[in-house]
């Protein structure tokens, strides 16, 4: 009777375990979702608002400050893809404009 009882607790564990990894990937994909939906809605509101400015100074610094905001964006919604991504493209600006 005790044996029946153990394999029931560990059956019981193992169903919490494998619900709580699927509740994790599932809380992973709408981070990811969530991301690419404000990145979407960035690239739309930049291809409108770009074309207005008179000079390429103001899109080219705003610009810069969206990638940075991307990436702080896409490691606190653990978008490991995109972040490192855009660490990558950070570094290559930064070698470039130190040379």
């Amino acid at each position: 009777m005790d044996k029946f009882f153990e394999d029931a607790e560990e059956s019981k564990d193992s169903a919490i375990a494998e619900l709580e990894k699927r509740l994790e990937k599932e809380k992973d994909m709408r981070l990811e979702e969530r991301f690419c939906f404000i990145l979407v809605g960035i690239l739309i509101v930049d291809i409108i608002i770009f074309p207005n400015f008179q000079s390429w100074a103001a899109p080219l610094v705003i610009a810069f400050f969206e990638l940075i905001l991307l990436v702080l964006l896409a490691k606190r919604m653990r978008v490991d893809e995109a972040s490192i991504l855009l660490d990558k493209l950070l570094e290559t600006y930064g070698k470039r404009k130190s040379r």
